[in-house]
């Protein structure tokens, strides 16, 4: 995919008999297109969960085309180029100039005024660089890249964002370099080697304002049927986590998959999911495709609830105080006390989420216990 740069991912085709797919692939991550049609001399590629799509053409080399994505603006496209038997991500024909350490300090958007810490962990093998970047709020998933010689270079492509990082080593324990996302935006971050650095406490940002420990929300389902908290025997003699999320949201996508999991593990003991869904328009006409497209794809087989958009979420949910992050997720009892909020995920392509899916199924099981 270019612009002024490359945002490279790697990919391949997958043939069997009449069913063509293809396979993108972000470091451990595969991403698997099923929906490809052939409109006239064009190839469309269907993006699973989000609504970007490719559209293509055959080219000398390959397939000329442009990446869309809807979701981040109307009309907005990257130019995209598929190339053959092109197996590097990014080329690296000099040898690393330094082994990178595993753990960083992160500052994000470095030098202005919203400028913030994360973790950053890489994983380097020779010349290949996998890893992540972690937030108080989320992670940038699977980033995939090469070391040359002084200069690191890594991106992700998920559907949803197309990431690159770049930097220049200076030294063994320094980055300096730019972030962009898309041809929309591009700022500067920089790192430093530290083994201590750690992230807030994902259970100690956002808190509930309750009396009597309950959460209370009336929203519509994808049927418009009203959902109201209080009056449903929804959450009667159940565990329940509630996911306050977006169709728009890539470590959304990641937990949702997860819960799926705990659900079919834990369903016959009594745990369930509920999500409330929150979208970048605000009206439900509008909305409507990208939810439908979501809950399709992920097999959500439980109650999905339209909050509305994204900027009015504080006065949607006012007992969630400050609300931080998507996702943010609620546990029930049996007796429809919020036991924890947990704020965020860090997903499957970050070394935390080991010990969080460990110290998640241990809970839950508490409360089933109880």
């Amino acid at each position: 995919m270019n612009d002024s740069l490359e945002i490279a991912f790697n990919f391949e085709w997958n043939v069997e008999g009449e069913d063509t797919s293809l396979v993108i692939h972000n470091a451990d991550e595969r991403i698997h297109l099923a929906d490809i049609r052939m409109e006239r001399d064009s190839l469309t590629l269907q993006m699973p969960v989000f609504l970007s799509y490719f559209r293509m053409v055959n080219s000398e080399d390959g397939m000329r085309g442009y990446w869309y994505n809807p979701d981040r603006a109307p009309g907005y496209k990257m130019e995209a180029h598929f190339q053959r038997n092109v197996r590097e991500r990014y080329p690296s024909d000099k040898k690393p100039a330094y082994s990178l350490y595993e753990r960083w300090r992160v500052q994000l958007y470095a030098g202005t005024d919203r400028e913030k810490s994360a973790l950053g962990e890489f994983f380097q093998d020779a010349n290949k660089v996998s890893g992540s970047i972690l937030t108080a709020t989320g992670d940038y998933r699977y980033l995939d890249g090469v070391v040359s010689g002084n200069r690191l270079i890594m991106s992700t492509f998920d559907g949803a964002h197309a990431y690159l990082f770049t930097a220049r080593i200076e030294g063994p324990g320094k980055l300096n370099g730019e972030y962009r996302s898309g041809h929309h935006f591009m700022t500067k971050w920089n790192a430093v080697r530290d083994d201590e650095f750690s992230l807030p406490d994902a259970q100690q940002m956002t808190k509930l304002e309750s009396e009597d420990g309950r959460f209370d929300f009336r929203f519509r389902d994808l049927d418009g049927k009203l959902f109201d908290s209080r009056r449903s025997q929804f959450f009667d003699n159940k565990v329940v986590a509630i996911q306050i999320m977006g169709s728009w949201c890539p470590n959304c996508m990641d937990e949702t998959r997860y819960f799926t999991r705990l659900k079919e593990k834990f369903g016959n003991e009594g745990f369930d999911l509920l999500a409330i869904t929150f979208e970048r328009h605000g009206e439900w006409e509008k909305d409507k495709k990208a939810v439908l497209r979501m809950v399709k794809d992920l097999a959500m087989d439980y109650p999905v609830l339209y909050g509305g958009g994204t900027r009015h979420i504080t006065d949607s949910l006012p007992q969630l105080r400050p609300f931080r992050s998507y996702p943010t997720t609620l546990f029930i009892d049996r007796k429809g006390q919020v036991r924890r909020i947990h704020a965020g995920f860090s997903g499957p392509g970050t070394s935390a989420f080991a010990a969080y899916a460990e110290e998640t199924e241990a809970f839950l099981l508490q409360l089933l216990q109880e």
